[in-house]
């Protein structure tokens, strides 16, 4: 009967451990940025129609006549327009890889060291990450919301103003 290979065992399974979750951390560090670029993507083009849709009802409001009409949906573009903007504001934001320095700091005796810092690095990261993606997330929908609620507020608007009954 032939020997099968069954990989580092023992000691040497924590080392390959360490290696593996290293690389783990670094894809869903990766895939964690193409989320983030995605959801800023998104967010661009709601903003670009919300900016639009504001600046309609701002030339709206400008006659008297059509002020009262235009609040409700100029304060859900607004609100739109606010989310879409902590979206794409500056953040804190972590990507794989570690400088030259970082390295340095840390208290490394051994490639095990090593891979499981780097391993227990990128966990902490990826946590991180998770809580903006998450606070964005929130953002997004609400931007969205209102983005759709902008004509439904005007047209509720102008039926209560002009006397259509439904």
């Amino acid at each position: 009967m032939a020997n099968i290979e069954v990989g580092a065992a023992d000691d040497e399974l924590r080392l390959c451990l360490a290696v593996e979750a290293a690389r783990q951390g670094e894809l869903r560090l990766a895939g964690q940025q193409a989320n983030l670029q995605a959801a800023e993507t998104r967010a661009t083009s709601v903003l670009s129609w919300a900016v639009t849709g504001l600046t309609a009802m701002a030339v709206l409001a400008l006659d008297q006549q059509h002020r009262t009409l235009v609040v409700p949906s100029a304060v859900c573009l607004a609100t739109c327009t606010a989310a879409c903007i902590s979206v794409l504001w500056p953040k804190e934001w972590h990507t794989t890889g570690y400088t030259r320095a970082d390295l340095a700091k840390w208290k490394i005796e051994s490639e095990l060291d090593l891979r499981e810092s780097l391993a227990s690095g990128y966990e902490t990261c990826t946590a991180e990450n998770k809580v903006e993606m998450d606070r964005i997330a929130r953002m997004m929908m609400i931007a969205w919301m209102s983005l759709a609620l902008a004509p439904i507020a005007g047209i509720i608007m102008v039926m209560a103003f002009s006397g259509v009954r439904v």
